[in-house]
């Protein structure tokens, strides 16, 4: 199993790219200077460029997508929902397979809104594991679908009550 590596940065107030995000390969430098770190974005074997990003606006890849296919990166605002499983109660493992998500899925039962964080070499959201909300849901009781809605940096708002 290969593990995607990489970050996303915001372009800091001196960089033409000013506010704007880009990804790829995080370098840090010995000494950081005006809160500043480098993103190095691969083109080709041959060609790269280096962006100067806000140190504090770093996130790294999860290696987890949303239910549209959309990268979660540390510090990503997700909102979850948790649905009932109706075909665990009635249905063997293997059959449920032959199910798609809604076929099985049931009523919500919890939906939160929670901000990705990396602790101790884990991603969390709230205090679950974000790894707990991947894999094939219809094998999952309860199941859970995740959505990127924004981010701590440009969308600090949707996390307040």
């Amino acid at each position: 199993m290969k593990r995607e590596i990489k970050f996303r940065g915001k372009c800091s107030r001196q960089s033409k790219y000013a506010g704007q995000w880009v990804y790829g390969n995080l370098v840090v430098p010995e000494e950081i200077q005006d809160d500043e770190v480098m993103i190095v974005k691969a083109y080709s074997d041959d060609a790269s460029c280096t962006y100067h990003v806000d140190v504090n606006s770093v996130g790294q890849f999860t290696d987890l997508t949303d239910k549209n296919g959309k990268d979660i990166y540390e510090g990503d605002i997700l909102r979850v929902k948790e649905y009932k499983n109706e075909a665990i109660p009635i249905f063997k493992y293997d059959d449920i397979k032959q199910f798609s998500m809604d076929d099985v899925r049931g009523e919500t039962t919890k939906e939160w809104i929670g901000e990705v964080k990396f602790e101790e070499s884990v991603f969390f959201i709230n205090d679950t594991y974000l790894s707990a909300f991947h894999g094939d849901m219809r094998l999952s009781f309860p199941m859970y679908e995740i959505e990127v809605i924004g981010n701590i940096y440009d969308n600090k708002e949707l996390l307040e009550d």
